[in-house]
């Protein structure tokens, strides 16, 4: 059996758990369950278009029927460029720059209420600073935070500055965001670019310093920051370039 055979049954293997285990949680609905990316899936109901994503673990990944029914919902929407239109028992969201229809079986319908998520979790990590709560309090924040992938080592750092909490409590949670750190600092969908400060190399040489991270991995996360940079640079040459040809056929043209 070659490797993508055994992934694809891998995957039927998932999606057969997961539609026993949402059916019995939800035994009248007719349930589907549908792969979006790695290790997230959407439950797609029969009778409303408004589900949540779950994990291969079943476990949620984020709900939309959670946020979808708060008072401040469409303002977050708008805050991010889209708004959904109830019509009749459907929600349909759109693209505010462009009104396009986006599919509630896609990633960018994910990626919005993963934002919404990650820009809540930087809400209360501000709070959490402004206001000195006890350990206790802070405590059962922290899952939370790491959950909306907003959170970083030097969060937790300040954390245990402030006494907020232990040095056996910072021990716990280091390997946990050890683990988060490639992905920020790859930042796919430019998430801490678009809402907050993006990982810099200023930030790995402290946790190198403090013996956070490894030179292996250190090594291994400065070359995707310059490979970062590089990519962006391309990026807004390009942005340039064009702006600049744009400009000169118009000045040709009105001449």
């Amino acid at each position: 059996m070659s490797k993508i055979d055994k992934l694809e049954n891998s995957n039927e293997n998932i999606i057969k758990f997961l539609e026993e285990k949402v059916k019995k949680e939800f035994p009248w609905e007719k349930i589907e369950i549908v792969p979006i990316k790695e290790n997230v899936y959407w439950v797609k109901f029969d009778t409303w278009n408004i589900g949540y994503y779950i994990d291969s673990k079943w476990e949620t990944v984020v709900s939309v029927w959670a946020y979808a029914t708060e008072e401040d919902y469409q303002d977050r929407l708008k805050s991010l460029w889209y708004r959904d239109k109830k019509v009749w028992t459907e929600y349909v969201m759109y693209r505010l720059k462009d009104n396009v229809k986006i599919d509630n079986i896609s990633v960018e319908y994910l990626n919005i209420f993963l934002d919404i998520r990650f820009l809540e979790s930087l809400k209360w990590m501000d709070l959490t600073k402004i206001y000195n709560l006890t350990r206790e309090q802070t405590l059962k924040l922290i899952p939370i935070f790491i959950t909306s992938w907003a959170f970083r080592i030097k969060d937790l750092l300040s954390y245990l500055e402030k006494g907020q909490i232990t040095q056996e409590d910072f021990s716990k949670y280091l390997p946990q965001l050890r683990k988060l750190l490639k992905s920020q600092c790859i930042d796919e969908w430019k998430k801490f670019e678009r809402f907050w400060e993006p990982v810099a190399e200023q930030e790995l040489k402290m946790y190198l310093e403090k013996g956070y991270i490894n030179k292996k991995a250190a090594r291994e996360l400065y070359e995707i920051l310059k490979k970062k940079v590089d990519k962006n640079k391309q990026e807004q040459k390009i942005k340039n370039d064009t702006h600049s040809s744009l400009v000169q056929e118009k000045s040709t043209y009105l001449t």
